[in-house]
């Protein structure tokens, strides 16, 4: 499978943004929750890109709430230029 789809199968949800969207959608608060979801999306998909490009082991892609976070098993051992 090619590496960039292969990071989209490492995006997780967590449970309380299920809860928020649930809210949401119950309230009538679609526009806002969507535009929320995108920005939040391609920002964390943007630094899993970034890793990808350079090869790095991404272990997930984790979406909050109010943001996000994409971890990976690189720990300060790669070149500045990267890290940057």
């Amino acid at each position: 499978m090619n590496r960039w789809l292969l990071m989209l199968t490492k995006i997780h949800i967590h449970p309380l943004l299920w809860i928020v969207m649930a809210f949401a959608v119950l309230s009538g608060q679609i526009k806002p929750l969507l535009c929320l979801l995108i920005i939040v999306c391609v920002h964390e998909l943007g630094h899993a890109a970034a890793a990808c490009y350079y090869h790095w082991r991404i272990r997930r892609i984790f979406l909050l709430p109010f943001g996000g976070t994409v971890e990976v098993e690189e720990h300060g051992n790669r070149p500045l230029k990267e890290e940057l």
